[in-house]
């Protein structure tokens, strides 16, 4: 798995006198049995889901009358949508609900808090849009515990014409005033292109039908693993809009940061 860097595991040598050959090789052994398993740990903060993807996608709605996607990462409440989904005329949101659907099929409120925001433009002012689309994520958190999340999936194992499925909150103007959950629209096709044409591509083209406030939503692949957020369709000049998504694969920044803060206490 790309994501994480195991290299910072201490070597068995140090500068300390020379050990035996049976000390070395007791160690060898030992760190051959545990690295995996530390591997297995540390990519599993992030990576395993636990349950249907479905129960991990959110609404999200603000103050100003916005609305959209966002998805849960963690167990303890963070969710990655797209930027815009709470941001209004540039500026973060007063207030931002999310709602989640229960094991009941009912409908669960919570307020949420913005931990980042990103829109910086990384590449030369000539450069294609596209190139910056993964600057467009925002992490939000909601209070609480044993929240269901996604299984992250790895965008670099994708190729053209892969299936995929998008699943998002179709814009809303007023919930219900009761607590039923909002329907969820999910529409499946392929990979149409990815941009650039390279190891690391910074934008997902599909063919899945979106809906108005399915940005921040999730990009599935054939083995429900998300691998791509929502961001609406692009804006390339001269050129029709499609839908397009953020690849999770140029994220990894984002898992590694949150991970090292929540270690740290900072979240």
């Amino acid at each position: 798995m790309p994501y994480y860097e195991t290299n910072w595991i201490p070597s068995a040598e140090t500068n300390a006198s020379p050990k035996a050959p049976q000390e070395r090789t007791w160690l060898a052994i030992a760190v051959a049995l545990l690295l995996p398993l530390l591997v297995v740990w540390v990519l599993g903060f992030f990576w395993s889901g636990n349950g249907n993807p479905k129960s991990a996608l959110v609404l999200i709605t603000t103050e100003e009358g916005g609305s959209g996607t966002g998805i849960l990462i963690h167990s303890d409440g963070v969710i990655i949508t797209e930027r815009r989904v709470v941001m209004t005329n540039s500026q973060p949101a007063r207030e931002i609900d999310v709602h989640i659907t229960n094991g009941a099929g009912k409908r669960q409120t919570y307020r949420a808090e913005i931990l980042s925001t990103q829109n910086q433009k990384a590449s030369p002012n000539n450069a294609s849009p596209l190139q910056d689309l993964p600057q467009n994520y925002a992490l939000i958190k909601i209070q609480g515990k044993g929240f269901p999340y996604i299984t992250i999936g790895d965008s670099a194992q994708l190729t053209q014409n892969a299936p995929v499925t998008a699943m998002g909150f179709p814009y809303v103007n007023q919930l219900s005033s009761n607590d039923v959950a909002p329907t969820l629209s999910v529409h499946s096709g392929t990979l149409t292109r990815l941009f650039p044409t390279t190891d690391a591509p910074t934008a997902l083209f599909h063919n899945c039908k979106t809906d108005r406030g399915n940005e921040g939503g999730a990009l599935m692949d054939a083995r429900g693993r998300l691998v791509g957020i929502l961001a609406g369709n692009s804006t390339e000049p001269k050129d029709t809009p499609k839908p397009v998504a953020i690849p999770t694969q140029s994220l990894q920044s984002i898992w590694q940061q949150y991970a090292q803060s929540r270690a740290t206490g900072r979240f």
